[in-house]
């Protein structure tokens, strides 16, 4: 199987800081210094978003008035190692976003990584009846009518929530159709058959650090390569 992640998103959800069109340009402005790129979307209404673009290093960071979101189209290796954004850019962001008279608090955070796994040269039925082998699954028959298909499972504690996506995958189409199309990255990479695996965790605690971030993210890969071997 050949693997393709279209994207990482890392998504700091915040109760609304109300005035945040009159002073989030304000103090954010110094981290534009590091940006290839900055839009300003909705500008002076209430749900203002400042877009900081890296071309060159294929990810952009959101910030508006209840969230913060990292977008990530680079090697995910290199988001554990010295020197990488998340440390560099989003906390400090965060952080700023933090000091502000009208900020309340941080709510949650949500970690999510579509990955698909292209099987070369396997056609639709076959990939079906690899699907069902693998789960168990019986459709009398449906196979060939099936315009979407998925398994969802879920793990929930009073931290944590784990949730799994997981289905066959029938080409670039199929991202358009979960708003999971990459910018930058090619999307020839990812043409042909397979499944898809849709993960997320959402961490309920209201503290985040690089700390939290990193145990998160672990658990992730963990998961997403638990999935892979799976399908193998």
């Amino acid at each position: 199987m050949i693997e393709y992640q279209p994207f990482f998103q890392l998504e700091t959800r915040l109760k609304g800081i109300l005035d945040f069109s009159r002073v989030g340009r304000t103090h954010l402005a110094p981290f534009s210094k590091a940006a290839e790129k900055v839009t300003i979307i909705k500008a002076d209404k209430p749900d203002e978003m400042l877009t900081f673009e890296f071309v060159d290093s294929k990810y952009e960071i959101h910030a508006s008035w209840d969230r913060l979101i990292f977008k990530y189209e680079a090697n995910l290796g290199s988001l554990t190692e010295s020197g990488n954004p998340i440390e560099g850019l989003y906390l400090p962001i965060l952080n700023t976003l933090k000091k502000l008279d009208s900020f309340g608090q941080v709510l949650n955070h949500v970690l999510y990584l579509p990955t698909v796994a292209i099987i070369p040269d396997i056609n639709r039925s076959d990939l079906l009846e690899k699907f069902n082998s693998k789960f168990d699954f019986q459709f009398s028959g449906l196979q060939e009518d099936l315009d979407d298909l998925a398994l969802i499972l879920e793990y929930k504690n009073l931290s944590r929530q784990i949730k799994l996506e997981i289905g066959p995958y029938f080409g670039t189409a199929d991202l358009e159709k979960r708003s999971i199309v990459p910018k930058w990255k090619s999307q020839d990479l990812a043409d042909g058959n397979g499944f898809m695996f849709l993960l997320t965790i959402l961490d309920a605690s209201s503290s985040f650090d690089y700390q939290i971030f990193k145990k998160n993210f672990d658990l992730l890969m963990l998961k997403k390569n638990e999935l892979w071997n799976r399908m193998q």
